[in-house]
């Protein structure tokens, strides 16, 4: 099995030991575990240092001591990106026969061009298609996401946000077809399921280790969790009748609940304290979100 290490940032393993392990009241950890952790994942101490370090200055951790133990916690808004992850990562979405669409339109002055790049980049890292000059298009599901990261990245106001039903002239599917890539995100789908079929094999073998059970699992979120991005829950009724996406997050949710325990318990066992499955972390986080 391909090694997602050697494409995978520090920084983004850092964020997937905490989003999965490191929650609401334990939401500090030693960074010698963290080193620890991560070099079972072939992530050398010198990047996770540095990686640590940069996130630090991007208010995505915040370091602290405790019991003369240095470590970091997660900060508020990392917390608020994990929480948008989960719903992305670990939640389904719907796909209704008459999809409802979210509507970005932007405009942004000459002497400020730059945001113009940077609205477009962001959008698409939510998963939004381009349909013209200024306009991009998403399932309508992605609006709070939108909302929240558009605010704290203070790119809101250069953006009008709409929401509507499609009502013509071309097919829906060659719609998607032109704002979506959708060879390549068939690609990612399949590439995953063929790498990742292995691991659904061997992660119900009686005798499976805590520690192969935590690499496999981090190594499974850590391939799927871009999948969900570039296909932000594209409807049934705009995609191919072959269209692999439910059966790569069916395979991925297998592999996640089998090996959720061995983990938990591996991960506990490096740290030294109690953890709860995710499960319950990623329960509270919908519950918080709906409430927001």
């Amino acid at each position: 099995m391909p090694n997602p290490s050697t494409t995978m940032q520090p920084k983004d393993r850092i964020l997937d030991v905490y989003g999965v392990f490191v929650r609401d009241g334990h939401r500090w950890l030693a960074i010698a575990d963290l080193i620890a952790l991560l070099a079972e994942l072939r992530v050398d101490e010198q990047a996770v240092r540095s990686a640590a370090s940069r996130m630090k200055r991007q208010e995505l951790l915040v370091s602290s001591i405790r019991d003369g133990v240095s470590g970091y916690e997660l900060s508020r808004r990392a917390a608020e990106v994990l929480i948008d992850g989960d719903q992305r990562i670990f939640r389904a979405p719907s796909s209704p026969e008459s999809p409802a669409w979210l509507i970005a339109v932007f405009s942004v002055p000459e002497s400020e061009r730059k945001r113009r790049y940077l609205i477009r980049s962001r959008l698409q890292q939510l998963g939004f298609g381009q349909t013209s000059a200024g306009v991009m298009i998403a399932p309508a599901q992605l609006r709070a996401e939108a909302e929240r990261m558009l605010t704290r990245a203070d790119l809101h106001k250069y953006v009008s946000l709409w929401c509507g039903d499609y009502l013509g002239f071309d097919d829906l599917g060659t719609v998607v077809a032109t704002a979506w890539d959708l060879d390549a995100i068939r690609n990612g789908y399949e590439t995953y399921i063929a790498t990742f079929s292995e691991v659904a094999g061997r992660c119900h073998e009686h005798g499976l280790d805590d520690a192969t059970a935590f690499v496999d699992r981090m190594n499974n979120l850590g391939t799927w969790r871009t999948l969900p991005y570039v296909d932000p829950g594209l409807p049934a009724v705009a995609l191919p009748q072959d269209w692999p996406g439910d059966r790569a997050r069916a395979l991925f949710d297998e592999i996640d609940k089998a090996l959720s325990d061995g983990a938990a318990r591996h991960f506990a066992s490096v740290v030294g304290s109690e953890v709860e499955p995710v499960g319950e972390d990623v329960a509270r986080a919908a519950r918080r979100a709906k409430r927001s």
